[in-house]
């Protein structure tokens, strides 16, 4: 009885509402009605009369246009894939409702692809932030996120984001992927290490960097058989001042297991095979270094000559200090060269550039 009660008072409240029950069904089904015009902008000025918006996600991209442009009867809404041929057919979509400016969020990397084949098409295409799309009022509950944005743009509310050209983006991509090399060989040195100590080989105590050359020779020399500390010692640079002869040689009395050498094998070929890869990433820098445009030419500026016996404090300071040696990550590559005639400058005598800048520092 009490089950039949609870039918009845659920079909009382779905016929005293019934808009929430088809509002539901609707937003499942992916149809919605024209959208309508919001209170807040029937003041307004519509600027971009040819304007359309599209909401990219990773499987499918919804396109809106106006109204107008499309035959009567037929949506102004259309959902593609994102397969290049999709994509093609969305651009020719768009060129046939003769649309001539296009918004799209900046959602992930998905709206890249799409972005370039609008642009080559000869459309005029807004990246957008999402997040200032959502703080702009007005909107209606029923109106999908492509509806919004054309309805925005056909406005003039929308902000597009600044994108550089084609060879700074190469440029970009190539300097990204070099600081993935450069985490990745990072954590390959944290396992290392951590294997290490393990076998209570406390090498990292005793010498400045694992991958120094210190350790590196330490480390080669256990991975080929050698545990004999008094021999291990011998591969010490004279260099090194973290530690002493007998601390080292304590340091390197480690309980050597199989399974941890395997282990420690492993992560110094990952190590050095980043390395390799940071060698050939340095290589695709240059090229693209290259491809960018010189820049204008700077004045000459005067040198101001020294007074009679004055001292470069900054020049002695610098005279003193013995030449560090590469870091374990920098550039294989000289771009000194390269930035100083794409910048008109030499960006790597800023302190924190480059490490043999930090002594005029």
């Amino acid at each position: 009885m009490a089950d039949n009660q609870d039918i009845l008072i659920m079909k009382k409240h779905e016929s005293i509402n019934p808009s929430k029950s088809t509002a539901a069904q609707t937003s499942r089904s992916g149809k919605r009605q024209r959208q309508t015009l919001a209170p807040a902008m029937k003041g307004l000025e519509q600027i971009n009369l040819h304007a359309a918006g599209i909401d990219v996600g990773s499987a499918e991209n919804y396109l809106c246009v106006p109204e107008n442009s499309v035959p009567v009867g037929e949506r102004n809404v259309r959902k593609f894939g994102v397969f290049s041929q999709e994509l093609d057919a969305s651009v020719e979509w768009l060129k046939a409702c003769r649309v001539t400016t296009v918004a799209m969020e900046a959602t992930g990397v998905y709206w890249m692809s799409l972005y370039d084949k609008i642009e080559a098409a000869g459309l005029e295409v807004v990246l957008v932030d999402p997040h200032s799309v959502k703080h702009v009022p007005g909107r209606k509950s029923d109106v999908l996120d492509c509806q919004w944005l054309q309805r925005l743009h056909t406005y003039g509310l929308l902000r597009g984001a600044f994108r550089s050209d084609s060879a700074v983006r190469n440029l970009r991509s190539l300097c990204r992927q070099r600081a993935d090399i450069v985490i990745n060989g990072s954590a390959y040195l944290q396992q290392a290490q951590k294997a290490l100590v393990q076998m209570n080989v406390q090498l990292p105590l005793v010498v400045s960097d694992i991958n120094g050359q210190t350790g590196l020779r330490i480390i080669d020399a256990i991975l080929n058989g050698e545990r004999d500390p008094e021999q291990l010692v011998k591969l010490r640079d004279e260099r090194c001042k973290k530690s002493s002869v007998p601390e080292m040689e304590a340091a390197l009395r480690g309980h050597y297991t199989p399974e941890l050498l395997f282990v420690l094998s492993q992560t110094m070929e990952g190590w050095r095979f980043c390395q390799r890869q940071l060698e050939a990433c340095d290589q695709q820098i240059v090229t693209a270094l290259a491809a960018l445009p010189t820049a204008k030419a700077r004045p000459v500026e005067v040198e101001v000559p020294p007074k009679p016996g004055a001292v470069d404090k900054a020049a002695a300071e610098k005279a003193k200090k013995p030449k560090r040696a590469r870091g374990n990550n920098q550039a294989t590559v000289d771009f000194s060269e390269a930035l100083r005639r794409v910048c008109g400058v030499d960006l790597m005598r800023v302190c924190g550039l480059n490490k043999s800048a930090e002594g005029a520092c």
